[in-house]
């Protein structure tokens, strides 16, 4: 395997919980995960098209409660230690997705219970951020659950997710599953590109 000093320690706590979604994007996990949960974040589907992305409860300002309120709950995932080279292309399969720096309190073993373990995550850019959260696509959402039941995650949890409302393929179309401020941004750009032309021809 890789040495342990130059291993990526990554939280996921999407679709990439499951090993054989990563190993299907070409990651190979030599030790199982550790079930964790993400300190002073929240789990919501708001990343564009309805996915995952979590939520520092700093910034969680009393006025956006009610915004976030379906989905509102402490994430839980998994630790995987991959190597740079996988981490880096992981990276780029997760589109409009950053790196952030997160401590993960860790359960699910004697040996590993309650230990924090500062650890890289994927959250969303704040121009993918949905203005409001929404249901997460079934066929994505399907794959959250094999992850967290493949890793053995809290059974409340697990009961949280199975009760979670999926979203149909005629639903995944709706304007609110792509209302981001780069959705706007580049509305706003057509408008004025066009109103640019428009003016061209008339002078």
């Amino acid at each position: 395997g890789h040495p342990r000093e130059m291993a990526v320690c990554y939280f996921s706590y999407g679709a990439n919980m499951s090993r054989y979604v990563l190993e299907k994007r070409k990651v190979r996990t030599s030790k199982p995960g550790v079930p964790g949960i993400a300190k002073d974040y929240v789990l919501t589907f708001s990343h564009r098209g309805g996915y995952a992305t979590l939520i520092p409860l700093t910034k969680l300002l009393h006025s956006e409660e009610a915004r976030w309120a379906p989905f509102k709950i402490s994430p839980h995932g998994v630790l995987y230690h991959i190597s740079q080279e996988e981490f880096a292309f992981l990276q780029e399969k997760e589109v409009g997705y950053q790196v952030t720096d997160i401590l993960v309190q860790c359960y699910g073993s004697e040996e590993e219970e309650g230990k924090l373990i500062p650890a890289k995550a994927f959250v969303s850019s704040p121009l993918l951020l949905l203005f409001a959260a929404v249901a997460p696509p079934a066929r994505y959402m399907a794959k959250i659950k094999q992850g967290a039941d493949e890793n053995g995650l809290c059974g409340l949890y697990r009961d949280w997710l199975a009760n979670v409302r999926v979203a149909t393929l005629h639903e995944v179309t709706h304007s609110d599953y792509n209302s981001t401020y780069a959705d706007l941004g580049a509305r706003c750009f057509g408008f004025a590109l066009l109103a640019g032309i428009t003016w061209a021809l008339i002078n």
